[in-house]
């Protein structure tokens, strides 16, 4: 068994954009893949397979995190 994985658990809130469930949920799988030595999601791998276990539209997540990256004036 590896190390003690973080105690957060992803909760969709279908009050939040998909953007925001979607960066969240990176994060944290981002943390436990780190904590047991495994190679983090890309962004798009990400997307792929939180839009197949809560079976959103992929390319509404990617559309809106591009509209939240320009209106923050981040790149995407």
């Amino acid at each position: 068994m590896g190390p003690a994985a973080s105690d957060s658990i992803f909760i969709f809130d279908s009050k939040q954009s998909l953007a925001t469930n979607f960066l969240i949920w990176h994060d944290l799988d981002t943390k436990d893949r780190d904590d047991y030595g495994e190679t983090p999601l890309t962004r798009l791998e990400g997307i792929k397979l939180f839009a197949s276990i809560y079976k959103v539209s992929a390319i509404a997540i990617q559309d809106e995190l591009e509209v939240e990256a320009k209106r923050f004036g981040f790149k995407s």
